[in-house]
């Protein structure tokens, strides 16, 4: 795998990663846009809170903490 896999599927994922694949899902994604520029602070913020707020992803509550303690910690 020497290509970057987008996969939000958490077997995929595993999958991947025990083959030495790069994998990213949404929140992956979205802090890259923001790394990149693409995103302000603003923008991934609210980005987060729709994650959460609107879509049919399972999020728990605890990763709902680490989203606000990643994006408390980015630059």
């Amino acid at each position: 795998f020497q290509s970057l896999t987008l996969t939000d599927d958490l077997a995929l994922r595993q999958v991947l990663e025990r083959h030495g694949g790069k994998v990213a899902g949404s929140v992956g994604i979205l802090v890259r846009a923001y790394v990149s520029g693409r995103l302000s602070r603003d923008e991934l913020a609210n980005s987060f809170d729709a994650l959460t707020r609107d879509s049919t992803l399972h999020l728990s509550w605890s990763f709902r903490s680490y989203l606000n303690t990643l994006l408390n910690e980015l630059p």
